[in-house]
């Protein structure tokens, strides 16, 4: 039975009765997404390669060398107790973006450390994907992409100079400038979506390439011509009688320090066995109080280098949260820290003490208390913890650190470290609250130090504390057995391979690599 022309209008507007107040809500809910501003924050990662806190005002230190810096981290959270994954770099800088222990990952050996596995998702990768822009502006050395550090960033340029025969930072008065003016350029050019932005630094490393006018504040006396001229004295003095007085030997190690390089010297080996059976030997020579206080005082100068360039860095980074209104998740770290004369150790590499173990950890987001966080954390929790700041909860199954803000006071925290140009790990260490282990594979030595009572780790407690001895042996064996798991789903497949001779000449201008394995880097 067919319906008349009011019928059908007065059933139509019935059924838009039904329906118009179920589909207004959802037009609304996305007009209302659709103007929502987009809070999704940018990332900063500021990796500054050989600093040690304790030489920071920041974490403790009666000298303030770095005023910008402790400006930053003035609202930031800081872990006084961070622990890296290693002492050296390549194998620390992975942990960080891909939150597994060295030993799991793979990139480990010196000069070789392999690449990271393509199937091991990193921060940098999650990001990207999730709708960030991502770029890393590096300074070489051992914080290149080839190691794997590239995976999932968009821009990773190396400097244009790197085809030049030099290729390090031997060669350059210092590379921080010029990377902080890329960098600068690069943050001025985005636009309105999300950022992850990498920076590193080598300013604070061996050899301390610190300007003149820095170095003059520390040490007064000190001028580089002259420094020069003595060193051509030198060296052409010993070319010539191969005698060297002991003044002459330590100005020597005092230039290598400051530059990275010393006129060509004859009979190197000769001139080493001439020290050595006077008891001031490459390693002797290295803990005399006079070298030691001068690259304390170089690294210190090296430090209020590099904090002048950070300053332009953290201006630029204002203005870029000025015009995009975005906030900012400031993660500032430290790979490893530097010997300077602890335990007989100059710079770093081979040992595992505080001193190279304990790093710069801060952590500055809206939402997140400042002050200082007491409980030890490792390196392997900043990835996690930057994407939960991010939004992003659900973590890879390869991810092992943790959350930075709910530490946990007896949990075990891992490092290993390595003698340079070896591929093995000969030492491994373990802190469990205050109790700290080092453990030596090849001598089979345990060092166990109350970080509590001995900051400094003086007094070895592993005669008189035997019961925590066995369980942190215990508890480094275990970790040994979750790493080969580890390893076996997420290691690295390409370990050992041949480094190109332009990577090969830039890591042995850094220190890393050469005929006769140095004593540490």
């Amino acid at each position: 039975m067919s319906r008349s022309p009011i019928a059908a209008t007065l059933a139509q507007l019935w059924k838009l009765s039904l329906v118009i107040p179920l589909v207004m809500p959802v037009a609304l809910l996305a007009a209302g997404c659709s103007s929502r501003k987009d809070e999704r924050p940018d990332v900063i990662l500021l990796v500054l390669d050989t600093w040690r806190p304790d030489q920071l005002a920041a974490f403790g230190a009666a000298t303030d060398h770095t005023p910008a810096l402790t400006r930053q981290l003035e609202g930031a959270r800081r872990f006084q107790a961070a622990q890296s994954t290693c002492s050296w770099t390549a194998p620390a800088l992975i942990s960080l973006v891909s939150s597994l222990p060295t030993a799991a990952h793979g990139v480990r050996g010196a000069p070789h450390p392999g690449r990271l596995a393509d199937e091991v998702q990193t921060l940098p990768e999650l990001l990207r994907e999730a709708g960030w822009r991502t770029a890393a502006f590096t300074e070489g050395g051992y914080a290149k992409g080839d190691f794997g550090l590239d995976q999932g960033f968009e821009l990773f340029p190396p400097f244009a100079d790197d085809s030049h025969e030099t290729h390090s930072i031997q060669g350059h008065e210092s590379r921080i400038r010029a990377n902080v003016d890329r960098s600068l350029n690069w943050l001025a050019e985005q636009g309105d979506q999300p950022l992850l932005f990498l920076f590193h630094t080598y300013q604070v490393h061996t050899p301390y390439r610190a300007d003149e006018a820095h170095v003059r504040e520390l040490l007064p006396e000190f001028r580089d011509a002259q420094e020069e001229a003595e060193l051509e004295r030198i060296v052409a003095h010993w070319n010539r009688e191969r005698s060297m007085t002991r003044e002459d030997w330590l100005r020597l190690q005092q230039r290598r320090l400051r530059t990275g390089r010393i006129p060509p010297v004859e009979a190197p080996l000769e001139l080493i066995a001439y020290w050595r059976e006077r008891g001031l030997g490459p390693q002797e020579v290295l803990q005399t109080p006079e070298l030691i206080a001068h690259a304390r005082a170089l690294y210190a100068a090296c430090l209020r280098h590099a904090d002048r360039e950070l300053e332009r860095l953290f201006a630029g980074l204002r203005r870029r949260e000025q015009q995009s209104g975005r906030p900012q998740v400031l993660l500032v770290v430290s790979d490893h820290g530097e010997g300077l004369g602890d335990h007989g150790e100059l710079e770093h590499g081979t040992s595992l003490y505080q001193s190279l173990t304990r790093i710069v950890l801060a952590l500055r987001a809206p939402g997140v208390p400042a002050g200082d966080e007491p409980q030890p954390v490792s390196l392997l929790d900043a990835a996690p913890t930057v994407l939960r700041l991010c939004g992003l909860h659900q973590l890879p199954e390869s991810f092992q650190g943790g959350d930075l803000l709910q530490p946990a006071a007896e949990r075990a925290l891992h490092s290993h470290g390595m003698t340079v140009a070896r591929e093995a790990d000969l030492r491994f260490a373990v802190r469990r609250g205050r109790w700290h282990l080092i453990f030596d594979t090849a001598t089979q030595r345990s060092e166990l130090y109350d970080l509590a009572a001995d900051p400094g780790e003086l007094h070895d407690r592993a005669a008189e504390e035997p019961r925590v001895l066995a369980a942190l042996l215990e508890e480094l064996r275990c970790e040994e057995g979750r790493n080969r798991e580890l390893h076996a789903r997420y290691g690295a497949a390409t370990a050992g391979r041949t480094l190109d001779e332009r990577t090969r000449r830039e890591l042995k201008g850094l220190g890393y690599i050469g005929e006769e394995a140095p004593s540490s880097r």
